[in-house]
């Protein structure tokens, strides 16, 4: 009989949680917030009316399979409550460490694309021009310097994506 309180109440949170919660994880840190307070409130208001049921009948004790019931039913709640803020904080920092990985990636991208426009810079002055004018040379450090520069931060982009991934 003291198990059928505790029984619900972990179905009802059970059957609380839906898809958004994993998209939005604050969902789930609200919830188990909202589920401890209004616990502890019932929890309350349980003690306040034992006590005043006992300042009016001293030898009355109907409400102490309440109080064990409704120990059972905090203890579940609380389970949940650390289970859902735990899942929490598990999908928000995989949320940003999936954003910060689309960033890098992406940035990752135009490196490269603009490596490639160097190259092929580079290539055009080299090739065509055997001999190397003034104006060329300089072109020439430039665009070695450009895609060297390119080189580095695509080197820093790959090992800052290699570190938050798995």
């Amino acid at each position: 009989m003291l198990v059928l309180p505790a029984a619900a109440t972990a179905l009802i949170l059970y059957l609380a949680v839906n898809e958004k919660m994993y998209a939005q994880p604050w969902r789930f840190f609200l919830y188990a917030i909202i589920s401890l307070i209004l616990v502890f409130l019932f929890q309350l208001s349980i003690d306040d009316a034992a006590s005043a049921i006992a300042k009016i009948n001293p030898t009355f004790h109907g409400l102490d399979e309440l109080k064990s019931a409704l120990t059972l039913v905090n203890i579940v709640v609380g389970a949940f409550a650390g289970a859902m803020i735990g899942a929490a904080v598990t999908n928000r920092s995989l949320r940003l460490n999936s954003e910060k990985l689309r960033s890098l990636k992406e940035q990752e991208q135009c490196c490269r694309q603009e490596l490639d426009m160097v190259k092929n810079a580079l290539a055009n002055l080299v090739l065509p021009n055997a001999i190397a004018t003034l104006g060329n040379a300089n072109n020439l450090k430039l665009a070695q310097d450009k895609m060297m520069d390119l080189t580095l931060k695509l080197q820093d982009l790959l090992d800052e994506q290699s570190k938050l991934t798995l």
